[in-house]
């Protein structure tokens, strides 16, 4: 198992070194240093402020799957354990989820079936966001023939071993899980029973208007927090609603893709090619996924810190 998640996660890490090579083969890099001088500043305080706000609105969000089991959890706690887990995600995708479950049960005293199955079903619901705006766009690329998403598929570098590399990491998988299965089965029966109970109690959820427009909310700020970005050069401020859009969707597939660092290189790959098909040089659309990626990621470790010198504090006055 450990020498499975190791070939894994170096296997991401060599992807995203790849692509990030691959993207700034195109790029002249002191016309990148030229774009990067040119930028206008002024934009950064409402992206910074719109990042916060997403954050701060996904622990309201999460609060209420929490209210709705009966457990009493502050919203500024909630906060800081979403920061703690998006670090620990920068750094090795997935575990951050199992990592604020585990701060929970350590610190608030939360049984970990139920952060869990919390997270399960916060992660259903921005799947499902994902999966009607992907159906929109793909739906609006037939009206409007502007297919940057189809575009994108076909410039997809050495599709085949990417393939072929993920048919042989998931036959290894259901080789190891079957090697394993009378183990794991008697071990997470009754656990899966009580994580499987608690996501059918959330699927009643009592506060369904509430946890929509949070959800609304939430996708705004992923699109603003790409829109935000354009006016910090000219020729990038002549951009389209509909431009913005579709790179704030591309840009979010990208990162669900599980490589170190936010998903470095898929996201700069697919950015850096959606703002070429709408018209920037690729220096300048280059230098924008850099700055979108770069901020974004600079927020995460500041915030996650933060949020860990919090918990620390914590853990000594309880």
């Amino acid at each position: 198992m450990r020498l499975f998640k190791l070939v894994k996660t170096l296997f991401f890490i060599v992807s995203g070194g790849l692509l990030i090579w691959l993207t700034i083969q195109k790029v002249n890099l002191d016309e990148l240093k030229l774009s990067l001088n040119q930028c206008n500043t002024g934009s950064i305080i409402p992206i910074f402020l719109v990042s916060i706000g997403v954050v701060i609105v996904r622990a309201k969000r999460w609060k209420l799957l929490y209210k709705s089991q009966g457990i009493e959890v502050k919203s500024h706690q909630l906060f800081h354990v979403l920061n703690i887990g998006y670090l620990v995600n920068f750094a090795i995708p997935r575990l951050g989820e199992i990592s604020r479950a585990a701060i929970l049960k350590d610190r608030f005293h939360i049984q970990m079936n139920r952060s869990i199955a919390s997270i399960f079903f916060e992660r259903l619901t921005d799947l499902l966001a994902l999966a009607i705006i992907l159906f929109v766009a793909i739906l609006s690329e037939s009206f409007l023939n502007t297919g940057v998403l189809t575009q994108l598929l076909h410039q997809v570098p050495f599709k085949p071993i990417f393939i072929w590399t993920g048919l042989l990491v998931g036959i290894l998988l259901l080789i190891v899980l079957y090697y394993f299965r009378k183990i794991l089965f008697n071990k997470m029966n009754t656990w899966l029973q009580e994580l499987i109970s608690f996501i059918g109690l959330l699927m009643r959820l009592e506060f369904k208007s509430s946890y929509l427009i949070y959800t609304l909310f939430i996708w705004i700020g992923f699109y603003l927090m790409t829109n935000l970005w354009i006016y910090i050069f000219p020729d990038s401020s002549q951009l389209s609603f509909y431009a913005c859009f579709e790179v704030m969707l591309v840009g979010v597939l990208a990162r669900t893709i599980p490589i170190q660092a936010g998903s470095a290189g898929a996201y700069h790959l697919v950015v850096t090619n959606a703002f070429v098909y709408f018209g920037l040089n690729d220096t300048r659309a280059f230098t924008l996924a850099l700055l979108i990626h770069g901020f974004q990621s600079f927020l995460t470790i500041i915030l996650g810190i933060v949020s860990y010198i919090w918990l620390i504090f914590q853990q000594k006055n309880a």
